[in-house]
Parts: C-alpha cells; sequence; structure tokens
C-alpha cells in the first residue's frame, strides 16, 4: 500500500456538515479538515468515488461552503473529499479554521 504524504495538516473538528449534488442531500458531521479536504462521517453514504459535492460545514460564529470531490468512501462509517487545488479555497478553507479556533477560544 503506497503512502500518500498530506500537503496540509488536518485539524480535528466536529462540525454538522450538509452535502449536496450526490443525488438526495447528505446530513453528517465533519471530522477533519485542512485547505486541502476533509472527512464526513454519515453511516450511510451514498457517494461513489469521482463525485462532485457541494458541502455546508457549520461552524459556531460562521459557515463554509465549497464544491469538492469524493475521494473515498468507507462504507458505514463516512466519505473522504478533495478540495479544488486553487488558493481562493484554500483561504476559505483557512480562515473558517482561524475562526473555529477563536470561538473555541472564548467559549
Amino acid at each position: 500500500m503506497e503512502t500518500v504524504k498530506r500537503a496540509f495538516p488536518r485539524e480535528p473538528i466536529h462540525s454538522s456538515t450538509l452535502v449536496l449534488g450526490a443525488g438526495a442531500p447528505i446530513a453528517g458531521r465533519t471530522r477533519d479538515l485542512s485547505p486541502g479536504g476533509a472527512f464526513i462521517e454519515t453511516p450511510s453514504p451514498d457517494m461513489t468515488v469521482g463525485s462532485e459535492v457541494q458541502l455546508f460545514i457549520e461552524g459556531a460564529t460562521s459557515a463554509l461552503r465549497t464544491p469538492a470531490t469524493v475521494v473515498r468512501v468507507d462504507p458505514g462509517v463516512g466519505f473522504g473529499v478533495r478540495f479544488d487545488d486553487q488558493a481562493e479555497t484554500h483561504e476559505q478553507v483557512d480562515g473558517f479554521l482561524r475562526r473555529l479556533r477563536t470561538s473555541q477560544q472564548h467559549a
């Protein structure tokens, strides 16, 4: 099995997430997040690798909306997504993570 080096460190978060674009909307929780992608926990991920989806990730004081591509499906657990490799997407995710950290520090 080939080891893939991640371009960005993952941050553990537990935020409600709505996934659109792969049939019926899917509710789940984002388990980890980085500017490169995320893992969404959901017991019945009706996903196909390569599917294009839209994620709505809720934070305490803000939300993140971003397109993503499904890159991994773990039946009964969830699925992994990759974000596009655009600087704007990376900045949006970084900003969302900063706002999450700030809201957690003030909670």
